[in-house]
């Protein structure tokens, strides 16, 4: 007789929906807010008892949500409601967590400081090693400040002081008087003896200190005095940095000869730009280059063509000494505009023959022929100085003058590196020769 088939033991629907949809749950959007708990209903208990040994598991009832119209067609499974972790223990997790990260914020600060305490007086101990050995470091103008010496109303006075930074850290204060070696006000000018002279001293001092902001300088440190990091003052010289330069480069060491000699091409920084002149330090050495030794370009100003902080070439044309022992020297910037182009005329970048345009920078009278002129140029698409083979002005249509502009034929080349060049016409007229 065949044997009946055991049927199958039923599973509530329900149950397995709620274990399906728990499957691809991620437990981490438990975490982003409170959330309402779902008291779960007892299901009614069983019409036979578990077996011995085994636990008796209560199965929550899940509500089964409608799909909502805006769902798309697909997507028709049941949506399970989830259990909801209490807004006490969120916030007491927000909180913890909270907490953790002031924590690392605060060492982090902690740590911070030590390593900026650390660096600070670390670059103090720098710095009182340098004014023990009187090492000379550099310095970058960043301010003029005005302070009021310590004193009584009486005694106490201004000084105009440079403000220079140190190792992008460190602001250290130089009074206008240690900064040149020369005081570069002339001082038959000045009243001291009034308060009127005085704040006029004063106030040519920070106009002339004022030109040379974000230049470089060489310093030796004086003094240094420390508190603490936000209470410390840093002096300094620029005049005795002058005085160990010129030793070293200007005078003869164990008898050997001086590192800068006269005829030397060296590089000289601008500190301060003139109407008719520069003012320039050279190694140890500052010093003036008048407008005739600067350049045979035409100028209407040296603002056109040099700022404070340039490096210039320059040749070291005379170098004496005074009669206090002190060093002076007289420079000239032509020099190295000729030997550019004497190298370039060598290389054959102008030749004889090239037409090209000449700006006039001076018309002075022929010492060989009485009543004509000799005209100096300056060639700007060559950069290069330019002689013009004289002629009668009384053939011109009209009287030549500084910074017109020339039409010119090169015919050769002087051994010095001028250009020697006869002019056909001026550049955007209608023609240079007015008569015959």
């Amino acid at each position: 007789m065949a044997r009946k088939p055991k049927e199958k033991e039923e599973t509530p629907a329900d149950s397995i929906a709620f274990e399906t949809d728990m499957e691809g749950i991620d437990e981490s959007i438990l975490d982003t807010e409170p959330i309402e708990i779902v008291e779960p209903i007892a299901e009614e208990e069983p019409d036979e008892e578990p077996e011995e040994g085994t636990a008796k598991v209560e199965v929550a009832e899940v509500e089964v949500t409608e799909p909502s119209e805006a769902a798309d067609e697909g997507d028709s499974a049941p949506q399970a409601k989830l259990p909801k972790r209490s807004s006490v223990a969120a916030q007491k997790e927000a909180e913890r967590r909270q907490r953790n990260i002031q924590r690392r914020n605060d060492e982090a600060e902690r740590i911070a400081q030590a390593a900026a305490r650390q660096e600070f007086y670390t670059g103090i101990k720098s710095l009182q090693e340098a004014e023990r050995t009187h090492r000379i470091i550099n310095g970058q103008i960043i301010s003029v400040e005005s302070v009021s010496t310590e004193g009584t109303n009486a005694s106490a006075r201004v000084v105009t002081m440079f403000g220079v930074l140190v190792d992008d850290r460190f602001k250290v204060l130089i009074p206008f008087e240690e900064f040149f070696r020369d005081n570069p006000i002339d001082m038959n000018t000045v009243d001291l003896n009034s308060g009127e002279g005085l704040r006029n001293y004063r106030r040519r001092q920070r106009q002339m200190a004022e030109k040379m902001y974000g230049i470089v300088v060489p310093i030796v440190i004086t003094n240094v005095f420390v508190s603490d990091m936000d209470d410390y003052s840093i002096s300094a010289s620029r005049r005795l940095a002058l005085e160990i330069l010129e030793r070293q480069n200007y005078l003869p060491s164990r008898g050997a000869e001086p590192r800068v000699q006269e005829g030397d091409f060296v590089d000289a920084e601008i500190l301060s730009v003139g109407f008719y002149n520069l003012f320039v330090h050279v190694n140890g050495v500052d010093t003036s280059i008048p407008l005739w030794d600067l350049t045979f370009r035409y100028v209407r100003t040296l603002a056109e063509f040099y700022r404070v902080g340039d490096k210039i070439p320059v040749q070291i044309r005379e170098i004496t000494t005074n009669k206090d022992g002190r060093i002076k020297i007289r420079v000239n910037a032509r020099a190295t505009e000729l030997l550019k182009a004497k190298r370039q005329q060598q290389t054959g970048f102008i030749s004889v023959g090239t037409q090209t345009i000449g700006v006039i920078t001076a018309i002075n009278p022929s010492k060989k022929n009485p009543g004509r002129v000799v005209v100096l140029a300056y060639l700007p698409y060559f950069k290069m100085p330019a002689i013009l083979t004289s002629f009668d002005p009384g053939t011109l249509a009209f009287k030549p003058k500084a910074g017109d502009q020339m039409r010119l034929h090169v015919r050769g080349f002087t051994d010095s590196g001028f250009v020697v060049a006869s002019c056909h016409g001026f550049h955007n007229a209608s023609g240079l020769l007015g008569r015959g």
